[in-house]
């Protein structure tokens, strides 16, 4: 079996090339503690802007978008992501590896091919809570959901 793992050429650089995003990959969690990990660490701090919830192509977790209202350098982005429990294996490669990559490093799409058969998996787009401003009230906008699909290889 091998599986591979990417991120689309658009959304690495929207994404990855922006000063403003901060990328968390929580896994083996439920929806209602995804809700109270937002609700208790990310709604009270005032540098964020949105927040983007989507499912993990495996559907073993969540990937959180979180955008702030201005630059925050990496030692904090560290500190940030290790406070709100990013995947641990992810930080660490990040503090060791990749110098340019400090926001973390999220795949939105999941290929396994067996016996010849691509599947692919797509992260699901949730929800997304916003605010304009840091004194402002948050805000909700469901997304629309993607649903998973599979393509066949031709050999």
């Amino acid at each position: 079996m091998k599986v591979f793992l990417f991120v689309t050429l658009e959304e690495k650089i929207t994404l990855i090339d922006s000063d403003f995003y901060i990328l968390l990959d929580w896994d083996n969690i439920g929806y209602y503690n995804m809700i109270e990990r937002i609700e208790a660490w990310l709604f009270p701090d005032e540098k964020i802007s949105s927040i983007d919830v989507r499912a993990s192509p495996s559907l073993d977790g969540y990937h959180i978008y979180i955008q702030t209202f201005s630059y925050i350098n990496p030692t904090l982005i560290f500190r940030l992501r290790f406070s709100w429990h990013d995947d641990p294996q992810k930080l660490c490669m990040d503090m060791q590896n990749r110098k340019a990559r400090y926001r973390g490093d999220l795949f939105s799409k999941k290929i396994i091919i067996r016996n010849g058969v691509k599947h692919e998996f797509k992260e699901i787009k949730m929800f997304k809570y916003f605010r304009n401003s840091s004194n402002q009230q948050w805000q909700l906008m469901t997304l629309q959901k993607q649903p998973l699909t599979k393509k066949l290889l031709v050999d």
